[in-house]
Parts: structure tokens; C-alpha cells; sequence
């Protein structure tokens, strides 16, 4: 752990907090120093997400076979026998996901993939037209424990550099310093225009495109006073015709939650409470243990 590490824990903890000006200064700290680099390329960025390791990276927890991180992508896309041709996925990613990311985004390359026709099973039914998947942890192979399978496990990268700039921009959008230039030079890093006069509203965008499946969703919802709000899932076809591909039903696309709705505070484990019985009756509000 260095002082870089620190610096970032304290700018992403002052950030939570609202504090926009040691969330900018400790943000700023760590992006002058020099020591890391955006990189501009998809070649770049898939290389980085699949080994674990690169010029973005600033703290990376340590895995190995023996020592596998319960991290990974395998509910994204679940190809079972790592040949490319039998993906049966858990989830995937909306069209107002995919929206958000311009041809010319490098990260539309590195963090998803098109499928080819009839390789793609969603619940039961094979697709006879192309679909996308999430696949920005395509699995490090270094963590392959069978040879020729692929088991999606990768290391979390809990500090990135463009988090940093990311909370700088926030920061000096909320007045602590200069957010649109921290804002801008991350977008043309990713292959996007500069925006003359960026708002929240830009800010918001491009925290989603960088750091989706990183973890911090719930927490940005909760700092910004969001909803949680539906999304239109991606369409394709089956044998029988047309046919969307989402999980039916108000628990999923259609789920909208508004901050302050109790589901965006977790229950205490029902495990952690058998084994401390001092937290029988400290459950947090609207759940039942």
C-alpha cells in the first residue's frame, strides 16, 4: 500500500462525504504525480482488464490459482466451454447501457463483445440475430486453473487512474477547483469530443461509461440523490421471430428506486446476526432478519 493508495482511498471516502475540496485536493495528489497514465487505445484498455495490470492501475488486490479472487465476469457471459460458441448468460447489458457508448469510445471495444448468429442462449432459446455481452473481465489467464477452459476470474482492481479524474471533475464541477479540464481530458483519452461547458449531467455519463461493474453504482446514486431508474433492454430474434431478451417482470428493467427507499441500505447477513446475537434487534430499517 503507498501513499498513492492512501491519497486515493481519501479522495473517493471525501468524495462520498461531500467534501469537494480534500476530495479535489487528494484527487489532484495522486494524478500529478505522475506515476500513472490514461491510455487511449481498446488494444490498451482490454489488455489491462484481462491481465490485471497496467499504466491505469493503481492498487491491484493480489490473486493467484491457489489464492482465485471471487471476482470475475462468468454471469456475463457463461461461455461454458471457451470456444466461443455456446454463450448462455446470466445478465446482460441493456440498449440504454450500450447507448451510452459512441463508435468511437474505446471503451465500447474493451468492455463488450457482439455476438455472431445462433451463438447465444437466453433463457432456453437460441438467438438466430447478434447480441452484445459485458465483457470487461474477459478472465486473466494467468488465474486459469484448466487448461483450455476459461473460468473468468480476475484480480480487483480497486484504484484506477481515471477514478481519479473522475472525482477531480465532480469535485470542481461542485466549485472545488477546474473539473472541466479533468472531465475533458479523460473523455478525448476515451475517444470522445471535449464538451465546451460540462455539467452534472455530462459528469454523471461518464462516470457510468469508466466505471461500470467497478462497484460504485449505489454509492453514486446515494451521493448524487438519484433514482434508480428503468431501462430498455436490448432486442433479438429467435427461431419463432422477434423476441426481447431481458428478464420480465417489475424486479428487473422496470425496477425504478428512489434514494432514501430502504433497499439502498444492505440487510446485516442473517449469518453475521446468528453469530452475534448483540445485533438481533439492530437490523437495518425494512428489512427482517
Amino acid at each position: 500500500i503507498s501513499a498513492d493508495v492512501v491519497a486515493a482511498a481519501k479522495a473517493r471516502v471525501y468524495l462520498q462525504k461531500k467534501d469537494y475540496k480534500n476530495a479535489y485536493k487528494y484527487a489532484t495528489d495522486v494524478i500529478k504525480t505522475n506515476n500513472y497514465a490514461l491510455i487511449d487505445n481498446a488494444e490498451g484498455l482490454k489488455d489491462m482488464f484481462t491481465y490485471d495490470a497496467g499504466d491505469e492501475v493503481i492498487f491491484v488486490f493480489y490473486a493467484s490459482k491457489t489464492e482465485l479472487s471471487a471476482f470475475g465476469s462468468s454471469q456475463f457471459v457463461s461461455d461454458q466451454y471457451s470456444r466461443g460458441d455456446n454463450y448462455k448468460p446470466d445478465m446482460i447489458p441493456t440498449q440504454t447501457v450500450l447507448d451510452l457508448y459512441a463508435d468511437s469510445d474505446i471503451r465500447k471495444e474493451a468492455y463488450f463483445f457482439q455476438t455472431s448468429d445462433g451463438i447465444c442462449e437466453i433463457a432456453g432459446q437460441k438467438l438466430t440475430t447478434p447480441i452484445y455481452l459485458f465483457n470487461k473481465y474477459p478472465g486473466n489467464p494467468d488465474l486459469q486453473t484448466t487448461a483450455g477452459t476459461k473460468n473468468y476470474a480476475n484480480a480487483v482492481k480497486l484504484f484506477r487512474l481515471p477514478e481519479m479524474y473522475l472525482i477531480a471533475a465532480e469535485a470542481g464541477l461542485k466549485g472545488a477547483g477546474d473539473g472541466k479540464s479533468y472531465l475533458n481530458t479523460l473523455r478525448e483519452k476515451r475517444g470522445l469530443a471535449a464538451i465546451d461547458a460540462p455539467t452534472m449531467a455530462d459528469l454523471k455519463e461518464e462516470r457510468l461509461r469508466e466505471m461500470i461493474f467497478e462497484g460504485n453504482r449505489i454509492g453514486d446514486l446515494k451521493r448524487w440523490g438519484d433514482t434508480m431508474l428503468v431501462r430498455t433492454p436490448q432486442t433479438a430474434s429467435n427461431k419463432d421471430g422477434a423476441m426481447d431478451i431481458h428478464a420480465v417482470g417489475d424486479n428487473y428493467e422496470k425496477l425504478s428506486v428512489k434514494v432514501g427507499d430502504f433497499r439502498f441500505v444492505w440487510p446485516i447477513p442473517a449469518n453475521e446476526i446468528f453469530a452475534n446475537q448483540n445485533l438481533a434487534s439492530q437490523q437495518n430499517p425494512g428489512w427482517t432478519n
